[in-house]
C-alpha cells in the first residue's frame, strides 16, 4: 500500500499507472475495528461521460477510454476482521470521434473518486484515485 498511497498530499491520493489495452488490479485493505459487523457498498462518482477520456500527450490523434469497476462492489466484513477491495482499471482506445475542443482539452492523467456507503448509515468513505497512462 505505500507504494500506490501519497499521504503528503493535500487529498491523500491512490496512483495507478495504466497500460493502453491492460487491466491493472489495485487492492486497498478494509479492517472493522467495531464491535458490529459492517456492509460497505462501493461505487465510483458519476461524472460526464469525457471525464473518462485520456490522450497521450506525444499521440494526440489516439484517444483513450478508462474503464473502473470496483470488485466486490458491496463488502461484509465481520468484527475485529479485515478485507480487500480490489480495483480493475482497463485503458482501450476510443473508436468514436471526439469534438476537436474536447481533445484539447484533454490530459494524460484523471482523478476518480471512489465511494464506500456503510449501509443503513449516513457514513461515507472517500478514496481519490489518480490514473495516469503511460505506454
Amino acid at each position: 500500500m505505500k507504494d500506490i498511497y501519497t499521504p503528503n498530499a493535500i487529498y491523500p491520493l491512490i496512483l495507478l499507472k495504466a497500460k493502453i489495452n491492460k487491466s491493472q488490479k489495485i487492492s486497498i485493505p478494509f479492517k472493522n475495528l467495531s464491535i458490529k459487523a459492517m456492509q460497505i457498498e462501493f461505487y465510483f462518482e458519476s461524472s460526464k461521460k469525457e471525464a473518462n477520456n485520456l490522450i497521450i500527450s506525444k499521440n494526440k490523434n489516439t484517444v483513450y477510454n478508462c474503464i473502473l469497476t470496483c470488485f466486490p462492489s458491496s463488502i461484509h466484513i465481520e468484527p475485529q476482521a479485515s478485507l480487500y477491495l480490489e480495483i480493475i482499471c482497463k485503458v482501450l482506445p476510443k473508436k468514436e470521434r471526439l469534438d476537436s475542443n474536447i481533445v484539447t482539452n484533454l490530459k494524460d492523467k484523471i482523478r476518480k473518486v471512489l465511494i464506500g456507503k456503510l449501509s443503513k448509515s449516513n457514513i461515507f468513505f472517500m478514496f481519490f484515485i489518480e490514473i495516469e497512462l503511460i505506454q
